[in-house]
């Protein structure tokens, strides 16, 4: 593996290019209660539209973990492991925090072949700035693409070459939130799904599945080693 291939990330940077180590593990159950009591809320009660505003992360993880072993069962194909994986930061109190997760289906069927295994990205989010702000760290780290990439480095792990998929979240009455998303999964490399495939068996295309095939993740990690 080369440095791209398989390695974390051991910082992330703020807006004014200042670094903040970081270190990335999987979620516990007293982890998860930190996020609800000291994250959750902050995004509940953004004055910003969040995607996650009502997202309850145990539960999002025990229904696809359940979701998974149905299919496994039924033997439609072989079941994803799923994952919650918690990127986190030291306080000035030398306790961690929790400012992003991801919640990943390894071992997922990639949308662009479905014979080929991949990470589906179900959900990410990143701690809002009132929520930094109130742990003591820099307000405005910047999150998505060192989110993004953990899926790329579990795949990587997994032997999937970097394989990812998602879906951007879609809001039925906020459309400009909509339209930001989608942009902002463009900005930072990743590719919409070509209209005419279906992103997996039962589930159509509807222009807001995106995807990093192995040049395309290869590409997209190398962009991040400065942060390795």
């Amino acid at each position: 593996m080369t440095a791209t291939e398989g390695h974390f990330l051991r910082h992330v940077e703020t807006a004014r290019k200042t670094q903040l180590s970081i270190r990335i593990a999987e979620a516990t159950p007293q982890t998860l209660a930190l996020w609800d009591a000291h994250v959750q809320p902050h995004i509940r009660d953004a004055r910003e539209f969040r995607f996650d505003r009502k997202w309850q992360w145990a539960s999002l993880l025990k229904f696809h973990q359940v979701q998974e072993a149905i299919i496994g069962l039924a033997g439609a194909r072989r079941a994803a492991d799923v994952r919650l994986l918690q990127v986190f930061a030291e306080r000035a109190d030398g306790t961690a925090f929790p400012i992003g997760q991801v919640l990943l289906a390894c071992g997922f069927p990639f949308i662009r072949d479905w014979d080929a295994p991949s990470i589906f990205l179900w959900y990410l989010a990143a701690a809002p700035r009132q929520a930094l702000h109130a742990a003591g760290l820099a307000p405005d780290l910047k999150l998505m693409r060192p989110l993004v990439d953990i899926a790329v480095q579990e795949s990587y792990a997994s032997g999937f070459e970097g394989r990812v998929g998602l879906h951007a979240a879609r809001s039925r009455w906020n459309l400009a939130a909509n339209r930001d998303l989608y942009n902002r999964y463009r900005h930072i490399g990743l590719a919409p799904l070509p209209g005419g495939l279906r992103a997996s068996i039962g589930r159509r295309n509807d222009r807001r599945y995106f995807y990093l095939d192995a040049p395309l993740a290869l590409d997209f990690a190398r962009r991040l080693d400065y942060l390795r």
